[in-house]
């Protein structure tokens, strides 16, 4: 089971859904050898 904890999300600043989706992604993509427990997003510029 993998959590994927996205931060602030949606407009400006904050993380994009398609940043969220693309994370998905790589977490299915990964072989099943791996297991991705826990991921947190956020974003890479605080508002000033």
């Amino acid at each position: 089971m993998t959590t994927i904890v996205p931060g602030s999300v949606d407009t400006g600043w904050k993380i994009a859904a398609s940043d969220v989706a693309r994370m998905v992604v790589a977490v299915l993509s990964m072989p099943e050898r791996t297991l991705v427990s826990r991921v947190e997003m956020r974003p890479s510029r605080p508002p000033k």
